[in-house]
């Protein structure tokens, strides 16, 4: 059973770090980071630990040629096959799950469904552009000098009244809520749910084929499904509350998986998956659009933006000032929340720390650049927007928990991609 530590040991760390991500508590986010820079350094100590134990295993399996001599040996047959036993269960379970969920109220569900429930019906039903359709009154307090005051700080409240993200995300959810109304949020998130599984899979899957044993790369993608489907946040968020992070984040994933293939045609397709992120969401897609931009692979950005451009024009030519104010100025303007570290300094410290964050962002990706060798390169570049994610989400004045959803998949494909070298 000791050979079993080293290949659970990925597993185990993840499980411990998406339990500081679903925490309330923002300084217990930063023991997440912590954990990963750890990991950032010793991952290649692991993954030797890990194939070596599972060579161990196969010799195992093919000294045991007595059905009595494997009684106190545990092989690697049983070992694989007990793996993918626990992932089919693991998504009965959440099938059931979801079952449940969809035939229960909608009581959970929060306001960033409903917001699009408002604006599929304001675009669709009563052919109105949701970014000037008073369909979501958002008070923020803006702090402004009076110079007819002596330039005394004050503040008034504004109100954003329209839609606040990008409008490929009312197409994709409208023939699922026009049927099903509120419950037609649960199955479209968990259609891209299921999506995100088969892509941890085959990615992982796929990446081992060059494996010494072929079973090898079945227990990698198994292992990277797992730790998936047992992020219960990811699912509760997506089921339970409704959000809408984990359908930018495939688009997203897709983007790093196609820029980090050597082949032909790929960077088209990375910037494709790209541009329709940003259609979706603002974040996570910008973050990637700056990492990509230091290390000066501006034919992805620029097919991106064109994509974005191509999404937005019909709304900034009906509006232009609603679609600025709703989609962009709103989230500049945004409240500190209390799940933000921000929040708990004193606030000229506080104003410092989202460009402290991005000051680090930026400097990881000019050594990922400088260094092609560099460990934020291993991996097919997973480490670098892993690590740069989660330094935003530390650092930004919001930092909510269904933000971590971007960083998820991301980890899980860094985490549980084991190849011999």
């Amino acid at each position: 059973m000791k050979f079993l530590i080293p290949i659970l040991t990925p597993l185990a760390i993840y499980t411990v770090l998406q339990q500081c991500f679903h925490t309330v508590n923002p300084w217990v986010k930063i023991l997440a980071l912590l954990i990963l820079i750890f990991y950032f350094f010793y991952k290649k100590n692991i993954d030797e630990k890990f194939i070596d134990s599972l060579d161990k295993l196969s010799l195992l399996e093919s000294k045991s040629k007595s059905k009595f001599k494997f009684r106190f040996r545990f092989r690697f047959r049983y070992f694989q096959n007990a793996i993918i036993a626990i992932t089919l269960i693991i998504i009965l379970l959440r099938i059931i799950q979801f079952g449940f969920r969809l035939n229960g109220d909608t009581t959970h569900i929060e306001d960033i469904a409903t917001l699009n429930i408002k604006g599929i019906n304001a675009l669709f039903i009563e052919g109105k552009n949701p970014y000037s359709a008073e369909i979501d009154p958002y008070r923020v307090d803006i702090e402004y000098k009076d110079q007819q005051d002596n330039n005394k700080i004050k503040s008034k409240a504004v109100y954003y009244s329209g839609y606040k993200y990008m409008p490929l995300q009312l197409f994709f959810y409208a023939p699922f809520t026009l049927l099903f109304d509120l419950k037609g949020i649960y199955i479209a998130n968990f259609i891209v749910y299921i999506l995100i599984a088969l892509i941890c899979f085959f990615y992982l899957k796929k990446d081992s084929k060059d494996s010494k044993d072929s079973n090898e790369s079945i227990v990698n993608g198994c292992m990277g499904v797992i730790a998936f489907l047992t992020t219960d946040f990811f699912f509760t968020l997506s089921f339970n509350k409704g959000t809408n992070d984990s359908l930018p984040t495939l688009f997203l994933l897709l983007s790093l998986i196609y820029c980090s293939s050597s082949e032909r045609g790929k960077t088209k397709l990375s910037a494709v998956m790209l541009g329709i992120s940003l259609l979706i969401k603002q974040f996570p897609g910008a973050l990637l659009v700056l990492i990509l931009t230091i290390q000066k692979k501006y034919r992805i950005v620029f097919l991106s933006m064109i994509i974005l451009a191509i999404g937005v024009v019909p709304f900034l030519l009906s509006d232009f000032n609603s679609f600025m104010t709703q989609a962009i100025e709103f989230n500049l303007v945004r409240p500190v929340r209390e799940t933000s570290i921000i929040s708990y300094l004193p606030a000229m410290i506080g104003k410092l720390i989202p460009a402290f964050g991005i000051i680090i962002i930026v400097t990881l990706s000019i050594i990922g650049t400088i260094n092609k060798e560099s460990r934020l390169n291993i991996e097919n570049g997973l480490a670098l927007p892993t690590l740069t994610f989660i330094i935003f989400l530390i650092t930004s004045k919001m930092t909510p928990t269904h933000y971590f959803v971007w960083v998820t998949p991301i980890i899980i494909l860094w985490f549980f991609k084991i190849k011999r070298v």
